[in-house]
């Protein structure tokens, strides 16, 4: 027995006759018809449907209209249910502009980490300024949500997004890189920063922060390859697919005992196919371990010693600033120093240098004076060691930044090296052309000193590029 196919609607490609507009009120509305008497819908291109309709419901009252009357009558009705259209459309329009917009101020909230009440207050000043400029528009920006509630909800929202969008580029990796720091927040809680760099197979590349991780107690190698094998699980990578692997040198991870790297090693040896893991040190610190090999402790220890005395009490510091205020200084403060930011060396010493006359004064006036600062010897120093570490802060700001290459930072090392054997020919010929701040000081008795600085700057340099940049799967 054969059974007949059931024919479908869609397959019968029925379409829209124009005289049903004039004979049966009825338009062609996106995929429906639709009465222009009642706005009623029918999905059905038919005839039949559409005559029922009419018939059923309203040729008692719409009879009576004929000819151009009945055509007047049907434009008439056109325009009522286009009026209509349009006000639907620009109110639709309207909505989603608000909430678009209501999402780009919590985006700029979170960025810059203001509170979510702040919401509120920028609503506030929205609203105001409307109201001077463009007071008609004032109802639609008052539509704008940004309570606090509103402001949580929808920057979660945008964190979930770009979670879920992060874990789907991950999956298509083929190969990926890992980099890893740990430091200690203002709770005293360690926390494990990953980062993530992949390529896919049309050879995108892909650079984001993949997870912090709290770690509680004790933070051996141990736990921390448990932390990071939890979060390579939890967004579906591999480690066969790990090509590469950064830290930035700590004990845990690549300690003496096995830290993380030995832990991770032993389990790619364990594969039938282990992968050829690259294994490096964090790059953008080969040069702070060369900034503290120049031996300028002498410079440093009375920069920072006098630095802390102006700043470490309220008292000083407040009278320090009055007294800068006072005799107009070019600058109104110094710069704290602390070793967790090393790239601000360069700018506490220029500032310090910038106020020289300043400090000592004011040292002076304290009772507490510093010998160095009348000495022409040491105050050369101070001259040179300005312009190395801006010399060395430049290169490292050359080499922050997202979608840098390993390459790339062998090329400005490389560069940097070059550099420095011109600085140190130029310094032994008494030429300061790339030292302008030592340029300023009478001219040093000599100049060679700060030649062989240079020179064991470079090797230095040299020595820790080869150690760290060019290291492969070796466990120390």
């Amino acid at each position: 027995m054969s059974t007949r196919k059931k024919r479908k609607i869609e397959d019968e490609n029925r379409i829209y006759n124009e005289s049903w507009k004039y004979d049966y009120f009825f338009i062609h509305y996106e995929k429906n018809l639709v009465c222009l008497i009642c706005s009623e819908c029918i999905a059905v291109f038919k005839e039949y449907n559409v005559k029922r309709h009419y018939t059923t419901k309203h040729s008692n009252k719409y009879d009576q209209f004929t000819g151009d009357l009945r055509k007047q009558k049907v434009e008439k009705l056109m325009k009522v249910v286009t009026s209509q259209q349009t006000f639907l459309m620009k109110t639709n329009n309207e909505s989603e502009s608000v909430t678009k917009a209501s999402y780009e101020i919590c985006n700029l909230l979170a960025k810059t980490l203001h509170c979510y009440s702040d919401g509120m207050f920028i609503k506030q000043c929205i609203e105001k300024a409307v109201e001077i400029i463009c007071p008609d528009q004032k109802k639609i920006f008052a539509n704008i949500s940004l309570s606090r509630r509103t402001v949580a909800r929808r920057i979660d929202e945008m964190a979930d997004n770009v979670d879920e969008s992060l874990k789907k580029r991950v999956k298509a990796f083929e190969y990926f890189s890992i980099c890893l720091d740990e430091s200690t927040d203002i709770t005293d809680t360690v926390q494990l920063a990953i980062f993530i760099r992949g390529v896919d197979s049309e050879l995108n590349i892909t650079e984001d922060f993949l997870d912090l991780v709290g770690l509680k107690g004790n933070t051996t190698g141990e736990i921390m390859y448990g932390a990071f094998e939890k979060t390579l699980e939890k967004n579906e990578l591999s480690l066969l697919k790990l090509s590469g692997i950064t830290t930035d040198g700590a004990q845990s991870f690549r300690g003496e005992r096995p830290g993380l790297i030995g832990i991770l090693s032993n389990k790619l040896a364990q594969n039938e196919n282990p992968n050829d893991l690259f294994i490096c040190h964090c790059v953008l610190h080969v040069e702070n371990l060369c900034a503290k090999k120049i031996n300028m402790e002498h410079v440093m220890d009375i920069v920072v010693s006098t630095v802390n005395f102006l700043r470490g009490r309220a008292l000083n510091h407040r009278q320090f600033k009055e007294f800068l205020s006072d005799i107009d200084a070019e600058n109104n403060d110094v710069v704290y120093f602390t070793d967790v930011r090393w790239l601000s060396k360069s700018s506490v010493l220029q500032r310090f240098y910038n106020l020289l006359p300043e400090i000592k004064l004011f040292m002076e006036m304290k009772g507490k004076p510093v010998k160095e600062l009348s000495d022409c010897e040491w105050l050369t120093d101070l001259a040179f060691f300005v312009d190395i570490t801006m010399h060395l802060s430049e290169l490292n700001i050359k080499m922050q930044g997202k979608n840098l290459i390993i390459s790339e930072f062998i090329t400005f090392i490389k560069a940097f090296i070059s550099k420095l054997k011109l600085w140190s020919t130029q310094l032994r010929n008494k030429n300061c052309h790339f030292f302008p701040t030592l340029l300023q000081r009478t001219e040093p008795k000599n100049y060679f000193k700060y030649a062989e600085k240079v020179e064991e700057q470079n090797k230095n340099l040299k020595i820790d590029s080869k150690n760290f940049l060019a290291e492969k799967t070796k466990y120390e």
